[in-house]
């Protein structure tokens, strides 16, 4: 009798093999690469303001690749919210060991160049949600298509309505985050992507999710560059007044927002699709 589940049970051991494997390599990749980098006092640079060069940005780019590249085997084993979920991971490690808040004082550095580089990790999270979606296709609880058949995810409503989703990302992270921990900042972007994928399957109507997963960091990075840049983050920072969007770094969000949108995904999936989620 149990024989029939034992196919079941090795392809769910497999799985979670597969995923385990590449959440330790990334884990450890990131951590190793966080101090190739480094600004003036010898912390590990996230953002291109510490250093006064590009370097931060390439080896961010870099790492993304090869957590992307992660991601899909990791996708194709399970799905491609799993996939994502594994690249968050990776950057979030990254991000834990590079630039933070405190940094961008101590060091005297630029607030709204640090934003600025949201634009090109934006640009990254695009690129690999775009990527992981294309090799591991579709989640099978979002089967969505235009009239024609074909995946609707790059159609003028689709990115309203996901732009609309990503929007209540702005005030999670602003409640969230009141510290300059880094945990604390990679926390709230967290949250802020599980919210953001709650919000998408109630606005989304059935598409694919894969704008939720960098629309929030570009939601983010606007209100920092154009509302959030501190005029005195010395003073601002030493008295703990400090908007909690000046605190969450370019990497914190693309980290969070990726575990997030994986992990509210999943939890908001439709009860009727518990099963048969994941390839075998």
């Amino acid at each position: 009798m149990l024989a029939r589940y034992y196919p079941d049970m090795r392809s769910a051991v497999a799985r979670w093999s597969v995923f385990l494997v590449a959440a330790v390599i990334v884990a450890v990749l990131g951590v190793f690469l966080s101090g190739w980098v480094t600004d003036a006092r010898g912390v590990g640079a996230g953002v291109t303001a510490v250093t006064g060069s590009a370097s931060p940005l390439v080896l961010a780019g870099a790492f993304v690749v090869v957590a992307t590249a992660a991601g899909v085997i990791v996708g194709r084993a399970a799905n491609a919210a799993v996939g994502l979920f594994v690249v968050g991971w990776g950057v979030a490690c990254l991000a834990m060991r590079t630039t933070g808040v405190s940094d961008l004082v101590f060091d005297g550095a630029s607030f709204q160049a640090a934003f600025a580089n949201g634009i090109v990790v934006f640009g990254l999270a695009l690129a690999s949600s775009i990527v992981v979606f294309k090799m591991c296709g579709p989640l099978p609880d979002l089967p969505r298509k235009d009239e024609e058949g074909r995946d609707d995810s790059f159609r003028p409503e689709t990115i309203a309505r996901m732009a609309a989703a990503s929007l209540v990302a702005i005030p999670i992270v602003w409640l969230v985050v009141r510290n300059d921990l880094r945990g604390q900042a990679i926390g709230g972007a967290a949250l802020a992507g599980a919210a953001a994928a709650f919000a998408m399957r109630f606005a989304g109507q059935g598409r694919q999710p894969v704008l939720i997963y960098s629309l929030p960091i570009l939601a983010v990075v606007l209100v920092q560059l154009f509302g959030a840049v501190p005029t005195k983050p010395d003073a601002a920072f030493a008295a703990g007044s400090m908007s909690p969007l000046s605190r969450v770094m370019p990497l914190d969000l693309l980290g969070g927002i990726f575990m997030g949108v994986s992990v509210g995904l999943g939890l908001s999936r439709p009860s009727g699709h518990e099963q048969g989620e994941s390839k075998g």
